[in-house]
């Protein structure tokens, strides 16, 4: 039987609360559970849509190849996992992000590159338009990634075949893969599928390989609605192995054919996979809920110290943060967890790995995207300009905090530049995913 071992590497990612936004419309962003859009909405719509497109072309049979299509977000992780597989016999089709909205020479991001790029697809007018919704709707920057899944699975509209697995890799804290050169949200990758329905009709068979994307294994169903004829989903409850080559490969051959169950071995178990099938439904190794709520509960009597920097995390690998991190996101996808529980966890450990990163990665990144604005807006208030680039996540708390008590000082009197940055400023200070992208959670 093929084995794994329990060799891994940190999580690198995710998205914190938008403070001013509603209750209930806050909680039904961030729950690792999402309800169903609501009745009448724009994306309820969509998806009908899809729905209706999917019920007049005839679906193709099972597919005939055990071939991966392969999302690899993380370049270095990316190389070394298609090699194994390569090297295990699995034909593989790869796909490596190159930054940004452009893809095959249009640029995705306009209508003009989006009616030249879908019309090369080769797809029926009404499929056509509806690959040109998803990403006229996709986040900006995952376009052209969105773009290469499009050319990989347009042969199958077209009644041609493609990979019968799909693997997804990268850093990831549940709902969205990135690496340096880019971000893929899973959702997109789902309405993706629903817009392309006979290909999302051959694919049986998921490996997200990324931490803490347990909670897309507990929505199997969910994945299903896009991939009609999925019979497995693995995914990780906590760190996942960088790279994977290893587990790429005990996949692999747990999947070949068309199985439609995976076993949860103790093998399994030890290195944190979660997994989803057709015949077995979602099981995996996390042990009684009551262990989950006491280590979350004691990162959470933590987590004010290292948000403001009185507890100092010098790197991502720290192994205190790390396991408090993941103490967090294990809660937060655990299908018993209440749903109060899961939104709470889910912020809180939103903030925490960017304060994990905060030295590494964050701050350098604070200092190119926002410094001139920032050392304008302290200087029209008399302070000296900030070096972010050099200051440990106290200094940068305390900075930030002077300032806003001069521009509070100074009232309606506050210059332009000050009250323009002031957003800005409030974003470093919570850790606001709006301010810190994913993307700078990494080293």
């Amino acid at each position: 039987m093929t084995t794994v071992d329990g060799v891994f590497r940190s999580s690198r990612a995710h998205s914190s609360d938008r403070s001013s936004e509603p209750e209930e419309r806050r909680a039904a962003r961030t729950s690792a559970r999402p309800p169903p859009p609501p009745k009448g909405s724009l994306l309820d719509r969509e998806i009908a849509t899809y729905a209706s497109n999917a019920a007049i072309v005839r679906l193709p049979p099972a597919p005939k190849n055990d071939d991966v299509l392969f999302v690899g977000m993380n370049p270095e992780s990316a190389g070394p996992e298609t090699a194994a597989l390569a090297a295990a016999g699995v034909r593989t089709q790869s796909i490596r992000p190159r930054g940004g909205d452009l893809e095959g020479g249009f640029d995705l991001a306009s209508p003009e590159g989006r009616e030249g790029f879908v019309a090369g697809l080769g797809l029926p007018q009404n499929l056509a338009a509806d690959v040109t919704r998803v990403l006229v709707r996709a986040p900006a920057g995952e376009r052209g990634v969105l773009g290469q899944i499009a050319k990989a699975w347009a042969a199958g509209e077209r009644g041609g075949a493609v990979p019968s697995r799909l693997v997804v890799s990268g850093h990831s804290g549940g709902q969205t893969v990135f690496g340096d050169d880019g971000s893929i949200s899973l959702e997109q990758i789902r309405l993706l599928a629903q817009a392309m329905p006979r290909a999302a009709s051959q694919i049986e068979d998921i490996h997200l390989s990324a931490c803490s994307t347990r909670g897309n294994a507990v929505q199997g169903a969910i994945w299903r609605e896009a991939f009609p004829n999925l019979k497995t989903m693995w995914a990780y409850n906590g760190s996942a192995p960088s790279p994977a080559g290893h587990h790429l490969v005990a996949w692999a051959a747990r999947t070949r054919g068309h199985k439609d169950g995976i076993t949860l071995d103790a093998s399994l178990r030890s290195a944190k996979i979660a997994v989803w099938s057709a015949s077995k439904g979602y099981q995996d190794g996390s042990g009684p809920i009551e262990r989950s709520r006491a280590r979350a509960a004691n990162a959470e009597t933590k987590l004010g110290a290292y948000l403001d920097g009185s507890r100092r995390i010098a790197r991502g690998s720290d192994a205190e943060a790390r396991a408090d991190y993941e103490a967090l996101r294990d809660l937060s996808t655990r299908p018993d967890a209440t749903a109060e529980e899961m939104v709470r966890t889910h912020l809180a450990a939103e903030a925490l790995v960017r304060a994990r990163y905060y030295e590494e990665g964050v701050r350098r990144n604070i200092a190119a995207t926002y410094g001139a604005v920032l050392a304008e807006a302290w200087g029209s208030v008399g302070l000296p300009p900030p070096d972010f680039a050099r200051m440990s996540r106290r200094e940068a708390v305390d900075t930030a905090a002077r300032f806003e008590a001069k521009v509070d000082e100074l009232g309606s009197a506050a210059p332009a530049a000050a009250r323009a940055a002031a957003a800005t400023v409030r974003g470093l200070a919570t850790l606001d995913e709006r301010t810190i992208p994913l993307l700078w959670c990494t080293h």
